[in-house]
């Protein structure tokens, strides 16, 4: 790099655009104070007039000037190259909304209607908050014909006549009658009813809280019968057991005897004697009949023993159980035995 080059580049590091007419304009005021004092023959001893300061002063005033030109023609090539581009980004902004141009207005168009709409919709809201006030605190009035009434509200004209007889319908002129009612409860009676509720609500809590502490006291009282009852569930079915075991035992006694009695008329009936007469044939099989008769009562007898037994076990527990079952076995045992002498002194 040659030192004119190394020159330009130390002065465009030094160059800025801020202070380009500053220094033209000082340089001017510089050379017209030294020419103001050459006039005035006012010159002092820094004041050097000669040809080569001249020349300098020439030399830097030319290059302040071109400085200024430079910078003038630099902003204004600068300023319409922006035009330039910005007319370029325009015309290229046009060209590409064009397509979307239509779809834009689509949308400003859905835009206001949907504004339109909402604007309307608010002054529904509006009128219908009114209308609601109004119906809160003011009576309602409903007019129509009598036919109008007939046709749509009641079957028949005798239910109108006698609703007007009753001031129901008021007449209004021009064949109308109104009807006044209040549809919505007022605001004392909305906090009358509010007070009731919440009476009904304290009321509700303070039983609830009486009986969670009454089942709070109570607690250890039901746990007890609780645990009383399991045991007597326990003893009971405990008991039906040992019960069902002892019925089956009277059950094989009674058998037993059934055949005892059976091998025993057979025996008093080989014993007799073939000279007896129809009469005592006919005595013996009636005292055959009564005996088993007999029989089936003391089977009867025992049977209600046994399922008197087993009650009286359930309730008052194992010991009365087996006195009473060996009281039962005894009594038909005895009445056995009865019937087996008996049929043998008949014999």
């Amino acid at each position: 790099m040659s030192l004119q080059e190394e020159a330009v580049e130390k002065r465009l590091s030094l160059y800025h655009f801020s202070k380009v007419f500053p220094n033209y304009l000082s340089q001017l005021q510089q050379i017209q104070s030294l020419v103001q004092r050459l006039l005035d023959h006012n010159l002092n001893e820094n004041d050097q007039l000669s040809i080569e300061e001249v020349k300098n002063l020439r030399v830097s005033l030319e290059d302040k000037y071109l400085e200024a030109k430079n910078f003038v023609e630099t902003e204004r090539l600068s300023y319409n190259a922006l035009d330039v581009s910005l007319e370029r980004t325009v015309d290229n902004t046009k060209n590409g909304m064009e397509s979307q141009l239509s779809v834009l207005r689509d949308l400003r168009e859905e835009l206001a209607e949907r504004n339109d709409r909402l604007h309307q919709l608010h002054l529904d809201i509006a009128d219908f908050n009114e209308e609601s006030v109004h119906l809160n605190t003011h009576s309602t009035t409903l007019k129509c014909t009598k036919s109008e009434w007939i046709n749509n509200v009641l079957e028949d004209e005798a239910s109108f006549d006698k609703l007007l007889e009753y001031r129901v319908f008021k007449p209004v002129g021009n064949g109308l009658y109104s009807v006044t009612e209040e549809l919505f409860d007022g605001e004392i009676e909305l906090k009358r009813m509010n007070q009731l509720m919440k009476k009904d609500i304290d009321r509700l809590k303070m039983d609830l809280d009486d009986y969670k502490q009454k089942w709070l006291d109570n607690y250890d009282t039901m746990s007890k019968i609780g645990s009383i009852i399991k045991g007597k569930l326990n003893e009971r079915s405990n008991g039906s057991e040992e019960n069902e075991d002892d019925y089956e035992e009277e059950e094989e006694a009674i058998e037993r005897i059934k055949k005892n009695d059976v091998y025993e008329s057979e025996d008093d009936g080989e014993e007799r004697s073939s000279f007896n007469t129809d009469e005592e044939e006919d005595e013996e099989e009636d005292e055959d009949e009564y005996g088993i008769e007999q029989d089936e009562e003391d089977i009867d007898i025992a049977d209600s023993g046994a399922d008197a037994d087993a009650d009286v076990k359930v309730e008052i527990g194992e010991n009365a159980v087996d006195s009473n079952d060996s009281t039962g076995l005894n009594e038909g045992e005895n009445n056995n035995d009865g019937d087996a002498d008996q049929e043998m002194n008949d014999a």
